[in-house]
């Protein structure tokens, strides 16, 4: 459980400099392009949320003391829609 954890709130901190890269400001660019809806701000803003409402190592501790780690998996990766 506690590697879990770990993995999760690593992938958090690297998503909160999402953007911030030539790599990262391609996939931004390519997602646009692909649904005009986006705005660069928007991804931005969502992929930001993430990082912080869901993968901060605090509330991933909590969600795993309170569900377990099989339910955190689960619900992480069903909302980073890795299903």
């Amino acid at each position: 459980m506690k590697n879990t954890i770990e993995t999760f709130s690593a992938l958090g901190a690297r998503l909160l400099g999402f953007g911030d890269d030539d790599a990262t400001r391609a996939v931004i660019d390519s997602a646009c392009r692909a649904n005009g809806w986006f705005t660069p701000a928007d991804i931005r803003r969502a992929v930001r949320a993430i990082a912080c409402d869901m993968l901060q190592r605090e509330k991933l501790v909590e969600l795993a003391l309170l569900e377990g780690v099989n339910a955190l998996f689960f619900r992480l990766a069903s909302s980073l829609a890795l299903r």
